[in-house]
């Protein structure tokens, strides 16, 4: 008998010790539960196919007043000029969390006010000194489907094709031959990387390519498109996931970032391990507490496949674990100036190096005589 109960006690410890080590793990698990859609998705009808020749499809259209077009108000550098700005295309997180159906409706106004009012004003927002911000609404994929088998990677897939829709009629219809940068965060960046990979990599339209910044998600090196490895290299893609530095002590290894991930520190632009102190952290803005930056907010390094950083102040960036670090929502918000002075510079870089390469060819035709 007292054989038995210590072997009680002993299992009862190992539950206990587990549901601790992995509690962030467990707890989601547990949400996802109530988080999924009904029936499979065959069986449900699918939301209307949207067309971005019509405005309501977008988020973010340089002629619309929107969330994207939000400065701090303690910015201290200029933008491009009209004439010599790119053309952005940004792919958006999840902002759709209903178990009504696998795909958003791109009129769902639950999603789209979180769209508007959380990552257009405090993502997409980061790149308008530099661009003229494009961002298309898509039939993005709930929450659930990254945890649902072959159901999840259907609405993935139907997320998917949208994008790219979205993207050529970009290209084709804004952008005209012009240079672009591409950057998204969390399933935008899912779908980035395969855009990335399909589309971009090996095409004529890499030639345009300023830069890629796929952040907070798990991106490896296998979609084609070198990693920077300056801060002023172009044609290139930047990725981090960010988490607090205690996010390491407890063995909790989130299933996302396993395996080779892309992490280039955004306070030094390297991908090297070495810690990039407060100083070199020009400005973190989260616009819920208003529009002024705070300089030297954190510092960053990198440790294997995450970007970790000190906690900072829990009322200003509350912790929100989702599978991606307790900073999932704060990739780009921790590190704003960082980000748009960077955007800015690969830009500046991208122009000098074409008027450069344009010189080099009408010169060869000089001496060539052609």
């Amino acid at each position: 008998m007292k054989k038995i109960l210590v072997s009680l006690a002993l299992l009862v410890v190992v539950v206990v010790v587990t549901g601790f080590v992995f509690r962030d793990q467990l707890g989601m698990v547990a949400a996802m539960y109530f988080a999924a859609p009904d029936e499979p998705f065959d069986e449900w009808e699918q939301p209307e196919t949207p067309s971005y020749a019509d405005k309501a499809s977008w988020a973010a259209l340089p002629e619309i007043e929107e969330g994207s077009d939000l400065r701090p108000d303690n910015l201290d550098f200029d933008d491009m000029p009209p004439a010599e700005r790119a053309n952005l295309f940004f792919v958006h997180p999840t902002t759709f969390y209903s178990t009504d159906n696998w795909n958003q409706s791109i009129e769902d106004e639950n999603a789209n006010k979180l769209t508007n009012d959380w990552v257009m004003r405090d993502q997409a927002s980061i790149f308008n000194s530099c661009c003229n911000v494009f961002a298309p609404r898509y039939r993005q994929a709930t929450l659930f489907s990254f945890y649902a088998g072959e159901d999840g990677q259907k609405a993935l897939d139907l997320a998917y094709e949208d994008v790219k829709r979205a993207f050529y009629y970009f290209i084709e219809n804004y952008n005209k031959g012009g240079p672009f940068i591409l950057a998204s965060h969390s399933q935008g960046s899912l779908h980035l990387d395969r855009l990335l990979k399909e589309e971009i990599s090996g095409s004529e339209l890499l030639s345009q390519m300023v830069a890629a910044y796929p952040i907070g998600y798990p991106i490896d090196e296998s979609n084609g498109i070198p990693v920077c490895e300056s801060s002023l290299e172009v044609g290139c893609q930047v990725s981090w996931n960010t988490y607090k530095e205690s996010e390491t002590d407890n063995n909790n290894i989130d299933f996302m970032t396993a395996g080779a991930v892309i992490c280039v520190n955004p306070l030094s632009w390297k991908r090297d391990n070495l810690m990039a102190p407060a100083t070199q952290n020009l400005g973190a803005i989260s616009f819920s507490n208003g529009a002024t930056l705070e300089r030297g907010l954190t510092g960053a390094r990198c440790e294997g496949n995450k970007l970790l950083v000190k906690q900072v102040e829990e009322s200003k960036y509350p912790d929100r674990r989702s599978g991606l670090g307790a900073y999932h929502n704060y990739d780009y918000s921790l590190f704003h100036l960082n980000i748009r002075k960077n955007a800015v510079e690969r830009l500046k870089q991208f122009r000098t190096l074409k008027i450069d390469s344009d010189k080099l060819m009408s010169n060869l035709l000089q001496e060539t005589g052609s």
